[in-house]
């Protein structure tokens, strides 16, 4: 089993809710705090709820459980009610409307759940972090009730951690290459960086020019746009950076001028002669003043 989550329906449930009921082989399986009626009837209940908290921007919830092909007629109605009610509780989707629909119209079965992000108290659902809670769940229940993968290059299977540990290991070997102590200022110097940790660079060219348009970067059999891995990590983006990289650098190496040990030595000599008549004068200076003393106190010594 795999689960997808859809995001922000701006425009409420009655679209949804005509997609998902007013086709062949759909069919309502289970429902909470509705009445069922026609795919209308069921939308402005779902409505009621979700407006009822104006602070919610995207009130409205819409999930898809999707089986594998192989399992297409070995699912019953109430064995499909139980799995995705299970879902709902280890998501934490509880005390609201829904309305769970099964599709077989497709060589794999699936369902799409709807529910209001506002429950019945008024008060938003939480949906952080949903996607990797999703995940965590899937898995679990993919071993409760036995229920097959789908192929490991699907981002919705139990690949998504490996999904994520790429992306994540490319973010962080961009993110040392530009940013790190010792930066590159191009991207041939970038690709044999991220070469060694595995990451291939590939670029978008704009039709039959020579233009490039933007970058991707792939390692483990994923591919992520440059914009998917960060928003710094665009092509424009990565190109600016190189830039402040390359005017960082000569700024450094004007302020530092090398200068020669022999150099500071000669200077050195210099000073020292140039002192070096002074320093005779004040010792001839000192002589004589120690003679002066030596001969009054002769003076005094023959006066008594």
């Amino acid at each position: 089993m795999v689960a997808k989550i859809i995001p922000n329906h701006a425009s409420g449930f009655a679209n949804i809710c005509a997609y998902t009921m007013d086709r062949e082989k759909a069919k309502i399986i289970h429902s909470e705090g509705i009445r069922l009626g026609s795919s209308q009837f069921i939308a402005e209940q779902l409505n009621m709820y979700a407006n009822s908290n104006n602070r919610v921007k995207y009130p409205v919830g819409h999930i898809v459980l999707s089986f594998s092909k192989e399992l297409n007629g070995k699912l019953s109605d109430n064995v499909q009610k139980f799995i995705a009610m299970d879902y709902l509780t280890k998501m934490n989707i509880k005390n609201t409307a829904f309305v769970i629909v099964a599709h077989s119209d497709k060589s794999n079965p699936h369902l799409h759940i709807l529910y209001s992000k506002s429950d019945y108290n008024s008060q938003k659902i939480n949906d952080s972090h949903s996607k990797l809670r999703s995940l965590k769940s899937v898995n679990e229940l993919n071993i409760k009730y036995n229920l097959r993968t789908e192929t490991i290059n699907s981002p919705f299977t139990d690949s998504k951690s490996k999904y994520y540990i790429a992306k994540k290991e490319i973010k962080y070997a961009i993110q040392n290459a530009i940013y790190g102590k010792n930066k590159v200022n191009n991207w041939n110097d970038l690709q044999k960086l991220l070469s060694l940790k595995g990451i291939h660079i590939e670029f978008k060219i704009k039709g039959n020019s020579n233009e490039i348009q933007g970058v991707s970067f792939s390692k483990d059999g994923f591919r992520f746009k440059g914009s998917e891995v960060g928003r710094e990590f665009s092509f424009s983006k990565i190109e600016q950076t190189f830039q402040a990289n390359k005017e960082t650098s000569n700024s450094l190496n004007n302020n530092f001028p090398i200068i020669t040990m022999e150099s500071e030595y000669d200077k050195s000599k210099e000073r020292s002669h140039s002192f070096s008549p002074f320093l005779d004068l004040a010792s001839g200076i000192q002589l004589e003043q120690e003679d002066e003393n030596q001969r009054k106190k002769r003076k005094r010594k023959f006066k008594y």
